[in-house]
């Protein structure tokens, strides 16, 4: 599957979103610009981070809690259910 690139490089995504946030047009607003720039989640994550100087924790909650990013919630949260349910039967199955 071929990646759209993406419309503006990192420092320059980090710029505009600190100039949306600083302008009083929110967390939102910015993730809508990075969504609109194709930036993927993982770089929304490191965007934002940078831009409001949030820890890891925080960032990957903007982003995944956002409405630019509520179609992937989902589909994000699904896969991450299956990982834990592996790690578990994982666990069960380990000789003693």
């Amino acid at each position: 599957m071929a990646t759209r690139p993406k419309a503006v490089d990192e420092a320059a995504a980090i710029k505009a979103v600190k100039k949306i946030i600083d302008a009083g047009r929110g967390y939102e607003a910015a993730l809508k610009f990075l969504r609109d720039s194709n930036y993927d989640q993982i770089d929304s994550i490191k965007v934002m981070r940078s831009a409001k100087n949030i820890s890891l924790k925080q960032a990957k909650e903007l982003v995944h809690y956002s409405r630019p990013w509520e179609d992937r919630r989902a589909a994000a949260e699904d896969i991450h259910e299956a990982a834990f349910e592996v790690i578990e039967d994982m666990k069960r199955e380990e000789p003693e």
